[in-house]
């Protein structure tokens, strides 16, 4: 098969995995208002010092997008997006040791936070590198749908995982979902970063001296100048 119909056909797989990576690196940040009845019941914590968790976590992913940029542009999508994967489940996993509302804090809020920003940005940034005009704005609200699928299916899968394994199981399972998307972040050869720039030849003309050339047979000067490639 050709290089051109393997791109066809990655740039399909890409999208569906992007999908998926939207599903969760954006549906579960705003639906972690069902783990804080769980967190008052476990930590006795008020109210407005408990849903710091989520706060933090929503607010990190935002906030971070210009960092996250620069990495991506820096190291690509692959890298960075597998980065965010990791961070995402170290985070959570780490939560099911979690003894305290400060703990949470850190782990979801700050790192998974910071994951799912780096996870979010790469999927934009590797579905812009796939498609190109209408289809890239298409592709774009494809996988934006996969933030709306994941805010209305994440709250039951939240709650069913609650009921079953209490909210520290929860924790620890979706973390091992988010670390899917290491996997799925592998999948997305990078086409922009470290590609070769062509090397420009710069032309300058020399300002002295000037050369001549005789013409014989017309006995006239001609002037030429002569060109210096950098």
């Amino acid at each position: 098969m050709s290089s051109e119909g393997c791109m066809i056909d990655r740039k399909w797989i890409v999208l569906v995995v992007n999908f998926l990576n939207m599903f969760l690196c954006a549906g579960f940040p705003f639906n972690m208002s069902v783990l804080n009845v769980e967190f008052l019941r476990a930590f006795g914590k008020g109210k407005a010092q408990t849903a710091l968790v989520q706060s933090v976590t929503t607010g990190m992913m935002d906030i971070a997008g210009f960092i996250c940029g620069q990495c991506v542009n820096r190291y690509g999508v692959r890298r960075m997006g597998m980065c965010g994967g990791l961070l995402a489940f170290l985070g959570l996993a780490s939560s099911f040791f979690a003894t305290s509302i400060p703990y949470l804090i850190v782990s979801v809020g700050v790192v998974s936070g910071f994951g799912f920003s780096l996870a979010f940005v790469s999927s934009l940034t590797s579905v812009g590198e796939y498609f190109n005009g209408k289809a890239k704005l298409a592709a774009i609200a494809f996988i934006g749908t996969g933030s709306g699928c994941g805010a209305m299916l994440i709250p039951f899968m939240l709650n069913s995982l609650i009921d079953r394994f209490g909210w520290q199981g929860c924790l620890l399972i979706m973390g091992g979902l988010m670390g899917n998307m290491t996997c799925y972040f592998a999948i997305c050869k990078p086409k922009i970063v470290g590609v070769k720039q062509p090397k420009v030849e710069i032309c300058k003309f020399e300002s002295s001296p000037i050369h001549k050339q005789v013409n014989k047979k017309d006995n006239r000067d001609t002037i030429t100048n002569t060109c210096v490639f950098e």
